[in-house]
């Protein structure tokens, strides 16, 4: 039996007692500056799923957008992680 582990990334200095929490390992990073960027490429790239809660080009623009981890055919990249599941939730 395989078990699964589920790491949520919050906000530094966020509280959060949502009930949606329970049963996750939770980490607070913040993106926007480089040692908490590092951070999230590491932890991105061991993990199997990646869930975009943000608008479209937000990571791209904080540097962790699926080429990074992906790669690009077009351009012969290699990604960090191509076998990493990028789901994005635009509403």
């Amino acid at each position: 039996m395989a078990f699964i582990t589920v790491t949520r990334i919050d906000r530094p200095f966020s509280t959060s007692a949502d009930v949606l929490c329970r049963g996750k390992r939770s980490l607070a990073v913040n993106p926007k500056i480089s040692s908490g960027r590092e951070v999230l490429k590491k932890l991105i790239a061991q993990a199997d799923v990646l869930i975009d809660p943000f608008r479209p080009g937000v990571m791209e623009r904080l540097g962790l957008g699926p080429t990074v981890f992906l790669g690009s055919k077009d351009e012969g990249k290699k990604g960090l992680s191509e076998r990493l599941i990028y789901a994005r939730l635009a509403g």
